[in-house]
């Protein structure tokens, strides 16, 4: 710890909510409360590398019978700079997440020599795929929780902003423009992304590549499916040598509700930061809860700690840190959640 801040590499992402919860649950455990409803505590240890512990969390809840009125997982915050001119902190509460699908481009061929290259050799025909995937956007749209966050940020934008945001569901075509104008952040907002991420070809610069690969993480938006993006990856790649191998396949989750639950959530966000708007929002990232979906229909995503822009870009960088009184709300935000539970 430095300066009032907690230092280090995960500290947002995730063993800020991992201590929080537990620290919360401790305090309650000190002094014998009994909260109206049963409280589950549920850590995974592999989610980032697509691990098996949540999925069977999962499997032995189901073996016992225990469907969860609703599931809280890592996700959204108390995001301040979150849209440009919004002065106000969007409690951002994750109803839905983008599905996460990874794709290989494969193509073989005979190699050799650098010194007789043949036209379209494994690499450059990768290439090519590669050009086409990221010159071939999906269509764009904006979804009903999308909709409701701008709605809700309305009152806070510019003037010049406040008629777009304010009547959101009436503009959805105007939204869709501005988010998709905005940079990158905003644009994946709207639509299915494609990132081009590994990519392997020769192992020697006089060498032709006898294989070259690509990797592609598919962020699949609500509205679209696996099936759907897939055949697009077919048709816009447009080409029998490049072999297109599914490495993972998951489809967006289910919009949770906005009934007591998310209420419940809302109101404990206004309660220990009054400053800030709660929303509902489309998580772009992935998190465990997606498996929580098959066992429960409110399923939210929310972190309750104050991050600036900075901060949220820190994750998985370099700079990761937690302000300790920031740290110490989340706590704070976590018992009261538990203690306003309804019987």
């Amino acid at each position: 710890m430095v300066d009032g801040n907690i230092w280090g590499r995960g500290t947002l992402d995730d063993k800020g909510s991992l201590v929080g919860i537990c620290a919360s649950v401790e305090r309650f455990l000190a002094r014998n409360f009994v909260p109206a409803q049963d409280v589950c505590l549920s850590f995974g240890c592999n989610e980032e590398v697509s691990g098996s512990a949540a999925v069977l969390a999962v499997e032995e809840l189901k073996r016992q019978g225990v469907e969860p009125w609703f599931v809280l997982d890592e996700g959204g915050a108390i995001a301040s700079e979150a849209f440009p001119g919004v002065a106000a902190p969007i409690g951002v509460i994750g109803v839905t997440e983008k599905g996460v699908t990874s794709v290989e481009l494969r193509v073989e061929g005979r190699g050799g020599h650098a010194s007789t290259p043949a036209k379209m050799g494994p690499t450059a025909r990768i290439a090519r795929a590669i050009t086409r995937i990221d010159r071939s956007p999906m269509p764009a749209s904006v979804p009903a929780p999308t909709v409701e966050l701008f709605r809700r940020m309305g009152s806070h934008a510019p003037l010049a902003l406040r008629p777009i945001m304010k009547n959101a569901g009436r503009a959805k075509p105007l939204l869709t423009r501005a988010l998709l104008a905005a940079g990158p952040e905003p644009a994946a907002m709207t639509r299915t992304t494609f990132a081009i991420t590994t990519l392997s070809g020769a192992p020697a610069l006089n060498v032709i590549a006898a294989t070259a690969k690509a990797g592609v993480n598919i962020r699949i938006m609500v509205g679209d499916t696996v099936a759907g993006v897939l055949e697009h990856v077919r048709k816009t790649v447009n080409d029998d040598q490049v072999h297109i191998d599914v490495v993972e396949q998951n489809e967006p989750s289910p919009i949770s509700p906005m009934d007591e639950a998310f209420e419940l959530i809302e109101s404990t966000i206004t309660e220990l930061f009054p400053d800030a708007v709660p929303s509902p929002y489309v998580m772009m990232a992935a998190t465990d809860s997606r498996f929580f979906t098959a066992i429960c229909p409110r399923v939210y995503r929310f972190a309750p700690f104050r991050m600036t822009k900075a901060q949220r870009e820190s994750i998985h960088s370099y700079d990761e840190h937690l302000g300790v009184d920031a740290f110490l709300d989340g706590v704070r935000w976590y018992g009261r959640l538990i203690e306003r539970l309804p019987a």
